[in-house]
């Protein structure tokens, strides 16, 4: 052991090629498929590289050969193109192709220092294993020159029951596990170095995952029965995501345009118009009510389904540490699917609406109305936590800072304004509606409609579409920022 230690010390020396800011080895390349996991990023990126030289488009490697007592690694990335400042590169342990829960080894360099640590993150952001890391990890060294990052060392096959945070880190070479790698480059904290998000603009610096699993086998010839050749032929196997990126941030804008134009844009004056500007003589109110609440069904549902696909089909739930990020996330989750069951449940309504002769038709009114405006207040809920979404690119520190915010509260704000003030102009003019398009007048009762109640109701619409179309622009913005083209 401790000669191979040498003599893996001495290859780091020597025959040194730079591809594309990357520097390889000849070592690195050699055995390749054999007896050492070769995963390049992206895949088959190094098929360009010769014995003289050459070049191609890898920005990241990881390199790893098992034996009985553990790892041999070596992470490779290209930190310069993604920023200056303190970085990372790593490379996730996962049971799935999703990142979550998942062990992480992690090259962090601050300030032009580096150092490896064993590493976790719960689906929105890593965290360093402090106390795990030099129980693991050994042998360990770091090269950074001109934005390239290299680590290496070893991961060592130890009892994991010692560890503080059991959970947290995987059995590597428990032969059960089959695990999918996650590579990734990011941003980390400057003083502390633990691990901030990752790179999301859309091209090789985004995350990567094999398509395929592995074992860590401490047999060097089988793995649960299979070859290790065979497995370590299939790792230079690899995507970014399932669903092509580019569809999933487009699906993502469309939801959250979608949505605020059918609750703000939409649903909002409906329910100020079938409250607040009914008219005897005609039953326009209510024919405009119901065909705008179908389209806001309409929208709804291709937006609730569509980012359910973009997503997967998997519903996001916070993990052992629970930011406010993703605290927010899930929040939204969770309001989201009871606006929906809501929005059914006043489509259901609707269809089975009691007679006018109904002893229940009261109470149904009332349940209606109420649902209704649960169901708005909802999914404004939604929206304003939709801000806090990295995918957004809305949050307070991303380059709108909290204009968002300000739109999105002054619709809002807007719409219970004009309701408070269209309800007491309402109650001077009211009247109770016999049939649908019939009214019956009360004696010391008017129309409910009145100029009043009809400019704050168009005050709002104004108000409600400047500020829908202002986010919307502000989401194609980031969208385009990120690297997406239409």
């Amino acid at each position: 052991m401790i000669f191979y230690n040498i003599l893996f010390s001495l290859l780091l020396l020597i025959n040194i090629q730079n591809i594309y800011g990357l520097q390889l080895y000849e070592q690195d390349l050699s055995r390749c498929g054999i007896t050492k996991g070769c995963a390049f990023f992206p895949p088959n990126c190094e098929k360009n590289i010769t014995v003289s030289g050459g070049s191609n488009n890898c920005t990241g490697a990881f390199l790893f050969e098992t034996f009985s007592y553990g790892i041999y690694f070596t992470l490779l990335g290209v930190t310069s193109d993604i920023g200056a400042g303190s970085t990372y590169v790593g490379v996730g342990f996962s049971l799935d192709q999703f990142m979550g829960d998942d062990t992480v080894i992690a090259c962090v360099i601050i300030g032009g220092t580096g150092k490896v640590y064993a590493a976790w993150n719960d689906k929105t952001r890593g965290y360093l294993q402090r106390d795990a890391t030099p129980k693991l990890l050994s042998n360990t060294s770091t090269m950074f020159n001109n934005g390239d990052m290299r680590c290496s060392g070893l991961w060592s096959f130890k009892p994991t029951s010692t560890l503080k945070e059991l959970s947290h880190i995987y059995d590597l070479s428990n032969p059960n596990y089959n695990f999918y790698l996650l590579f990734v480059r990011g941003f980390a904290d400057p003083y502390s170095g633990e691990l901030a998000g990752h790179v999301t603009a859309d091209n090789s610096a985004f995350p990567w995952i094999s398509s395929t699993s592995l074992q860590f086998c401490q047999s060097a010839t089988t793995c649960n029965g299979s070859s290790m050749t065979s497995q370590l032929m299939s790792l230079n196997q690899s995507h970014q995501s399932g669903i092509p990126r580019l569809i999933k941030h487009f699906i993502a804008v469309l939801h959250a345009v979608f949505m605020m134009t059918a609750w703000f844009c939409i649903a909002g004056p409906s329910i100020l118009i079938v409250r607040y500007l009914k008219c005897e003589k005609t039953s326009c109110w209510f024919q405009l009510h119901r065909i705008l609440m179908i389209l806001v069904f309409i929208l709804v549902t291709a937006a609730f389904f569509g980012i359910l696909y973009q997503a997967e089909w998997k519903i996001f739930t916070c993990s052992f540490v629970c930011d406010q990020e993703a605290f927010s996330k899930q929040v939204h989750t969770i309001a989201g699917f009871c606006v929906y069951i809501l929005l059914c449940f006043q489509v259901l309504c609707g269809i089975f609406r009691p007679g006018k002769t109904s002893s229940i038709r009261h109470y149904f009114n009332w349940i209606h109305t109420c649902s209704g405006f649960v169901a708005w207040i909802a999914a404004a809920t939604c929206c304003v936590l939709g801000i806090q979404l990295g995918k957004t690119g809305l949050s307070y520190n991303m380059p709108f800072g909290k204009l968002p915010e300000i739109i999105m509260m002054a619709i809002i704000g807007t719409f219970f304004i004009c309701a408070i003030i269209c309800e007491i102009s309402s109650r001077r003019n009211k009247y109770v509606p016999e049939v649908d398009d019939k009214v019956r007048n009360m004696e010391v009762s008017k129309d409910g409609f009145n100029c009043c109640t009809l400019f704050f109701v168009l005050i709002y619409v104004f108000i409600s579409i400047a500020g829908v179309v202002l986010l919307s622009l502000m989401l194609v913005s980031i969208f385009i920022q990120r690297g997406f083209k239409f």
